[in-house]
Formats: structure tokens, sequence, C-alpha cells
């Protein structure tokens, strides 16, 4: 049935030169069997209940992303995530602005990150930023409002150093998927300022 209904999918797509999906494990080997080839895993990370974590002191402060900037967000996003998601990040902004922030070096756009709730977690992502300091800052200042609370995010795995950082923290690996591509990866951004993307049902 799988198979079946994928096949139907990828034949409507038959003018779309690249398409993506996220396989959990039980799902890979359809996918491979259909074609797809794997980008790269990421993890899902959680922390049941966030304990005592204080702000943070930095010399970089992230501040709340407002409709001027979002436009320069919007534009290092196409560039970084490899294609143009406006709508997602419009939603996210409009409908959760105290989780969207952004972090300036010298002037200069140097990371940003969204948020959202869900039924059982928080949701931190995506983050996308120049260096691990600027990823780091971004989600610790998150994080300081969800105290007490459970939060998830999924993050991608050559993030290593902030892995072990979110590992320190409480955070356990859930589970892993691995997103995957067909036909071409034409879009696929730029991976290495990717830290936590916004979930793989939104991407």
């Amino acid at each position: 049935v799988g198979k079946r209904l994928l096949t139907n999918i990828i034949g409507a797509l038959k003018n779309i030169d690249s398409i993506k999906l996220d396989a959990t494990p039980a799902g890979l080997p359809l996918y491979q069997k259909l074609g797809f080839i794997d980008e790269y895993k990421i993890y899902r990370m959680i922390n049941p209940e966030l304990q005592s974590f204080k702000k943070q002191a930095f010399n970089y402060e992230p501040v709340n992303i407002d409709p001027e900037s979002f436009s320069d967000v919007l534009k290092l996003d196409k560039r970084i995530f490899g294609t143009a998601r406006t709508y997602l990040l419009q939603t996210l902004l409009r409908n959760y602005p105290g989780k969207a922030y952004l972090i300036k070096r010298n002037k200069k756009l140097d990371g940003y990150m969204f948020g959202r709730d869900g039924v059982r977690f928080n949701y931190i992502g995506p983050v996308f930023a120049f260096s691990h300091d600027s990823a780091r800052i971004l989600i610790s200042k998150a994080l300081e409002s969800l105290n007490n609370q459970p939060v998830a995010l999924d993050i991608l795995q050559d993030k290593k150093k902030l892995i072990k950082w979110l590992e320190s923290l409480g955070f356990i690996k859930q589970r892993h998927f691995i997103r995957m591509y067909l036909r071409s990866n034409s879009y696929c951004g730029l991976i290495k300022y990717q830290h936590l993307i916004s979930g793989p049902e939104f991407g």
C-alpha cells in the first residue's frame, strides 16, 4: 500500500526536479527502493521537564524578529535552506511572535530562530546560524522561558558540539530520521549553517 501511494505521489510530481522527505527507520527501505537517496540524519531530542535553566550571559543578545527585520530573515533563509518557505515562517511568526528571535554581529544578521507550541512539547526550530556560538545563544534564549516544561527539538547529526551541550542540560535522543531526496538535490542549501529544523512535518 505504501509503495502504491508513493508511486502515485511521485507520478503527480513528475514536473518537480527535486522531491524530499524525512524517513523513519521503518520507512527507509521502501524509500530506498523507490530511488530516494540519503542526505543527512536528524535526531529528535527531548527534555521531559527542563530543570533550572538560568539566563546565560553572552556578548550578543537576541532580539525579537519584527516586520522590518523579517524581510532580511526571509532572504537569508532562502539561501541557507535552499528554497523559499515564506508561508511557513510567516505562520510561525504570526502565531508565536514571542518565540522568534534573531542575533546580529557587527550589525549583520548572524542567525535566527522560530518556535511553536505543541500538544505535548514546546518546540524550538528552525534555528539557522553562521556559528555554533550564535546557535547556542538563540537556543538558550528560548530555554529561558521553558523551565519546568517539556521541550523538543530536531537537530542535524553533524552538530555534535551542540548535541553534547544539550545532553548536559538533560536532553536525550528519542529517535532519528533521515532526510532524503529523489531525482536531484539542487535545493540543498547550506547545511553547515542549519542547526535545528522546524520538524519533519514542516521541513
